[in-house]
């Protein structure tokens, strides 16, 4: 509640500049979330220094706080505009451009897990948002409203985000945001003392001396060393108190997996760098045969630029309980065999798809699983759910599928959603052109596909060094004689897209090859074990599988698609679902484990990106909020004191009695009031007389004052105005809130009376 004078510009741009370079490297936490970091690292430093620059001179000028703020907001929206667009001016063009952007970034933080892929939607826009209202509200909280201790919390909360998300941060990157905190908080304590000095040792009330800065240095230490101790427990604390947190404090060392694999997402995304690792262990499974072909998730949808899920129908999608499930399209008449299948997914397998068997019958797994009737691929439906340390039960069938009957199968387009069968009318001439000269020679959709597996693993090369994307542009580059090396991923989304150039429903399954025997009964997939295939769909057989992937990587195609096939009468047993018992693990040999997968999910569909930014930025809002108050009442304080004026201090007294929850008695003289006040500056159960007599007799100058302001006759000359009574209310509001409690000290502060209440 004191007067302060407005720093000198040096003064003030250094304050500023060292709060909001603090929150800059803060934002440094967030780094290892994209592979392009300097899209948004280098223009939030130009926005630091900007808003910092804005803020200082503001300040130095001495504007209303409500008027520093403002200001910040709309420089930092102009600088939103022009770090996005390019132009800094709000036109409609440059409106739509920033929507746009803003909406593809927040679609790729919402899609995959960190590090964001450098060729997807750059989410720097949304980063870039994030990190300029943290300034401000930093600025407002810290600066403005000079509460530096608590500017800890945006701070805090720009933490969280990395850290709940598995990333480890730096210890350079929190030593310099501790470094600049405890900076800011010796600049504000020193600010203080130099400006109004401490007390003399029996000195009068008011005089001061100015060699206070070892103790504000002592001050700023302690505070800044509590803060930043505390703030490494808080973090710790809520991000073990976080579900699926990487920081569990309780868990046992050995239980801590060295590597960790999120399946987060089933979008194939060919637009990264694949990250091969170690070969994690990631679950196991016991049965009376060995499974092959485990599917996590279905992609059903290209749109020329990549595979995704598709739209997923809320009200086709079932609780997993238990009951039968149904197989679609498949006739009663094929022989199957139903075999039971139990899984145990390690501590380091994180996957919001559950792995089951492509044809399954029975599924029971804990929680809230839900699968679509239309794709038959599970996925949690509880934001807290995931596959880690989880244990799960699936009845898989193995069908021996007839070649008479897939060869005689007629269109499937009229049984199937059109979204098997849609491609984007971008999708290159060319593309069907070389499908219709590879399969022209073969009479039947089935020997097509059967002509376009074969053609891909003899044409083609298998290998992990060319990852390309598989847009409209790369799957002709793909496709091109030059151009046919590639891996799993690339194989199963092209013969997907040519096999609908022919007129057949396909779709992309992504999932486990052939995992290794570990025991009698028991097996263990990899993260080398990840692999995707294409399904097609024939009427009465369902959805078929097929291996376009060369035999470096898949040793064998399913039986049922084999050129050399039996006698048309005799159907072929192959299992669609799982391989022979006796059948060699690809994985327990040196070349399949080179040939690691890449359907090893980096999308972050369940790990809701957007949603944690959403989050942050619904906190910066109400922190911002919270101050609001503050200011508005602050800025009326200081109005009333510069001016002087009896009226205004009276008033101001009022307002901060109200403010302590003291009832103020309107209708009394100015000297009963003034009595009352008085009682309010008394120790508890103490007499009025009791009252220090410094407060008492501040008390009747203003008294006195008031009663003259009032009462003195028109034609009388008004006195000139007395500075020391800004300071006599002052203190005699100081003495008075020292009679409070601290709750009530605090809800004076962050939530005063006096600006509701009515006169």
């Amino acid at each position: 509640m004191t007067l302060h004078r407005p720093p000198s510009f040096p003064r003030s741009l250094l304050t500023s500049l060292v709060g909001a370079l603090t929150v800059w490297a803060a934002l440094l936490t967030w780094v290892p979330l994209s592979e392009r970091p300097g899209l948004y690292v280098a223009p939030l430093l130009l926005g630091a220094v900007v808003l910092a620059a804005t803020g200082a001179t503001a300040r130095w000028r001495g504007l209303p706080a409500s008027v520093v703020t403002v200001l910040q907001v709309v420089v930092a929206a102009f600088l939103l505009l022009f770090l996005v667009t390019g132009s800094p001016w709000p036109t409609p063009d440059t409106w739509d451009e920033l929507k746009s952007a803003m909406g593809a970034a927040l679609t790729s933080a919402d899609r995959y897990a960190p590090p964001i892929p450098a060729d997807v939607p750059s989410v720097a826009p949304a980063f870039v948002l994030v990190g300029v209202s943290a300034m401000v509200l930093f600025d407002l909280v810290a600066l403005t409203a000079r509460r530096v201790a608590l500017g800890a919390v945006v701070l805090l909360a720009l933490h969280l985000v990395p850290a709940n998300l598995g990333v480890d941060v730096a210890w350079p990157v929190f030593g310099a945001v501790a470094a600049g905190f405890l900076t800011l908080l010796f600049l504000d304590n020193d600010d203080l003392v130099v400006r109004w000095g401490s007390a003399l040792p029996g000195g009068p009330v008011g005089a001061t001396e100015v060699s206070g800065r070892p103790t504000s240095v002592v001050s700023a230490v302690r505070i800044g060393a509590v803060a930043t101790a505390g703030a490494i427990v808080v973090v710790t604390v809520l991000n073990a108190a976080v579900p699926r947190s990487p920081v569990q404090p309780w868990r046992s060392v050995d239980d801590s997996p060295v590597e960790q694999v999120m399946l987060t997402s089933p979008l194939v995304d060919l637009r990264r760098d694949l990250d091969r690792g170690a070969d994690v262990p990631l679950m196991r499974v016991k049965a009376d045969r060995q499974p092959s072909y485990v599917r996590t998730a279905v992609l059903s949808a290209f749109d020329g630029q990549e595979w995704s899920t598709g739209g997923r129908s809320a009200t086709r999608i079932q609780d997993v309980d238990g009951r039968d499930l149904p197989l679609r399209g498949i006739d009663a008449g094929l022989r199957r065999v139903e075999t039971e299948y139990d899984f145990t997914a390690t501590p380091a397998f994180r996957s919001r798809w559950l792995p089951v068997l492509p044809l399954s019958t029975e599924v029971v797994a804990p929680g809230d699983w839900r699968y679509d009737v239309d794709t038959m691929d599970f996925a949690a439906f509880d934001a807290d759910l995931n596959t880690s340390r989880m244990k799960w039960s699936v009845t898989g069938v193995d069908l021996e599928y007839s070649s008479v009957r897939l060869d005689a199968a007629s269109s499937g387009r009229d049984e199937v959603d059109a979204l098997f069968t849609s491609l984007p009318a971008s999708l290159p001439e060319s593309v069907r052109r070389l499908t219709t000269e590879v399969t022209k020679e073969e009479l039947t959709r089935f020997g097509k596909a059967r002509a376009l597996q074969s053609w891909f693993r003899s044409e083609f090369t298998y290998s992990l060094d060319r990852v390309e994307t598989v847009d409209n542009n790369a799957l002709v580059a793909f496709l091109d004689p030059s151009g046919r090396v590639g891996y799993c991923e690339q194989f199963a989304a092209s013969m997907a897209v040519m096999a609908r150039t022919l007129g057949i429903p396909a779709r992309v399954a992504v999932g486990f090859l052939v995992p290794r025997r570990v025991g009698t009964s028991e097996w263990e997939f990899s993260s080398h074990d990840l692999h995707a295939w294409p399904e097609l769909y024939f009427p009465g057989s369902g959805w078929v599988r097929f291996e376009p992937t060369p035999s470096t990587r898949a040793s064998s195609v399913p039986e049922h698609s084999q050129q050399d096939e039996r006698p048309e009468d005799e159907p072929s047993a192959t299992a669609s679902a799982s391989a022979s018992p006796t059948a060699p693990s690809p994985s327990a040999s040196p070349e399949s484990e080179e040939a690691q997968p890449e359907a090893q999910e980096r999308d972050g569909d369940g790990i809701g990106w957007s949603a944690l930014l959403v989050w942050l930025l619904v906190i910066t809002g109400i922190g911002a909020l919270s101050v609001v108050p503050q200011t508005i009442r602050t800025r009326r304080r200081s109005r009333r004191l510069e001016s002087g004026a009896p009226e205004d201090l009276w008033e101001e007294l009022r307002d901060s009695a109200l403010d302590l929850g003291r009832p103020w008695p309107d209708g009394r003289s100015p000297r009963a009031t003034g009595r009352t006040v008085l009682e309010w500056c008394a120790p508890q159960e103490t007499p009025t007389s009791s009252v220090d007599d410094d407060v008492a007799r501040r008390m009747e100058r203003i008294v006195v004052a008031v009663e003259r302001s009032r009462f003195a006759r028109p034609d009388t000359q008004t006195p000139p105005r007395d500075p020391s009574l800004a300071s006599d209310v002052e203190a005699c509001v100081d003495t008075m809130a020292a009679q409070s409690d601290r709750s009530t000290r605090w809800k004076a502060r962050w939530v005063p009376r006096s600006l509701t209440w009515r006169r």
